[in-house]
């Protein structure tokens, strides 16, 4: 093996601890990009799904930007992202969509949230409360869930017009 490539699953939250750790992976080990999962950029949403802030993915995203420069490299990161998540709202949609936009990102990796059994977002997703007991917004029909999908990923015919 002449070389090993990292293309997805790293933590960015955790490895902007670790900023030689990072610089090493940006500069060696990325081959051009790399998928993180910021799942949304709404701090609302972020704290229901105990993810950190916005500022960590901006703060990751300029380090990462920065380190290419250095390296001379052009690279991308692609974000993996998720609509109708429990507290998520169409205005947190759009609010992400115009994030997206601002950097002229077309996301190809969303997914619709999907209840997971023993967890804490589908206990939220069932109950219509957060943590701590608030009641939330919750996108559970098709059509609501659907609207709040579209916002990010139009389908293909939409996106030609």
């Amino acid at each position: 093996m002449n070389h090993v490539r990292v293309a997805s699953g790293i933590r960015y939250d955790l490895g902007s601890l670790d900023n030689p750790y990072l610089r090493s992976l940006v500069r060696e080990f990325v081959g051009g990009q790399l998928k993180v999962a910021p799942e949304h950029l709404c701090d609302p949403v972020l704290r229901l799904m105990r993810k950190p802030a916005r500022a960590s993915f901006e703060a990751f995203l300029q380090f990462f930007e920065e380190e290419s420069r250095l390296a001379g490299k052009e690279q991308y990161v692609v974000p993996y992202l998720i609509s109708a998540f429990p507290g998520c709202t169409d205005s947190d949609m759009r609010e992400l969509a115009q994030w997206l936009q601002q950097r002229n990102w077309r996301p190809r990796q969303v997914q619709c949230f999907i209840p997971t059994p023993g967890t804490v977002a589908a206990a939220m997703f069932y109950a219509g409360i957060d943590t701590e007991e608030k009641p939330i917004f919750v996108a559970r029909t098709d059509r609501d869930r659907l609207r709040q999908h579209r916002i990010l990923a139009p389908p293909a015919a939409e996106s030609n017009t």
